[in-house]
């Protein structure tokens, strides 16, 4: 918990600096964070997402019936090992969920992922659902560019 803290109030000073320090001494712009929030209404629940492109990291919220965070999750994409590991943060009961969610998304991105994944236990399908719509997301985020993005989060976030 302690570094992750420690790594949230270094993006906060990176956010609201604006810019990094490098090892010669130049100011390095920081690149923008994304952010995309939407719904997908299913036959079994209504599914909330929110999406933070964090430049190098992303993190991922999928929840059902308002906001919930109960479990956080961070998988690596590794050169070595086709299966990503994952670290659990922040641990729930049903954390298996997220750790498999967060792993898949790894693998399929081959960046690393903070998920936060807060469905119904025993609804396998709800889980694949959320994962095509994050996939189909973050995929038009990044053909888009961050310059496409924006417009888009102030909508939905509105």
């Amino acid at each position: 918990i302690a570094r992750l803290l420690y790594w949230l109030s270094s993006v906060t000073f990176f956010i609201m600096s604006g810019s990094i320090s490098s090892t010669s001494g130049r100011q390095e712009p920081v690149p923008a964070i994304v952010q995309r929030c939407f719904m997908e209404e299913t036959q079994e629940a209504v599914l909330y997402f929110q999406i933070m492109d964090l430049g190098r990291q992303l993190y991922v919220w999928v929840a059902t019936g308002g906001a919930k965070w109960n479990n956080l999750h961070l998988a690596f994409p590794s050169k070595t090992d086709p299966v990503p590991p994952v670290a659990t943060l922040v641990p729930s009961a049903a954390a298996a969920d997220g750790q498999s969610l967060a792993r898949r998304l790894a693998i399929k991105l081959k960046r690393p992922v903070l998920c936060s994944c807060n469905l119904p236990t025993g609804v396998p399908l709800l889980q694949a659902i959320a994962e095509r719509r994050l996939v189909q997301e973050l995929t038009a985020m990044a053909s888009a560019g961050p310059q496409a993005a924006a417009p888009a989060t102030a909508a939905a976030a509105g």
